[in-house]
């Protein structure tokens, strides 16, 4: 049987409350701030950016409760996307590194139950393979 280490465990539950943490501070701040329509003025690059942004972190989220390394991927992406504006400003905070945290675990959850290049799984005694 493959057993599914601990820190893999570990790493993806934590992927997971945070992830939920995340999108629960986007609910507050979106019902807070009375969530603007997209694109009713000009559309500017670091609007475009901002959105895309957004929505890849928000799917990768969700998405990395069952795909992780794609959940993952999404969740860096999304949040490379919305420094990039930032750092532009120079105005970049400790929750762009909060934001992308989520992407890393879930990749290192993935990362930690892939077994190692080259190994093969050794059939049981007085089996053939």
């Amino acid at each position: 049987m493959n057993a599914t280490p601990k820190s893999a465990t570990a790493c993806r539950w934590s992927a997971r409350a945070l992830g939920l943490l995340l999108l629960g501070v986007f609910a507050v701040f979106a019902v807070g701030e009375h969530m603007p329509i997209p694109f009713t003025g000009p559309v500017t690059l670091v609007a475009l950016l901002g959105a895309l942004g957004f929505v890849s972190l928000v799917v990768g989220l969700l998405a990395g409760w069952r795909w992780e390394l794609t959940g993952g991927i999404l969740v860096l992406a999304g949040a490379a996307l919305l420094v990039y504006p930032t750092l532009i400003n120079g105005r970049v905070t400790l929750f762009f590194a909060v934001m992308a945290a989520p992407g890393v675990l879930f990749i290192a959850s993935r990362a930690l139950r892939r077994p190692a290049v080259g190994h093969l799984e050794t059939p049981p005694p007085g089996q053939s393979g």
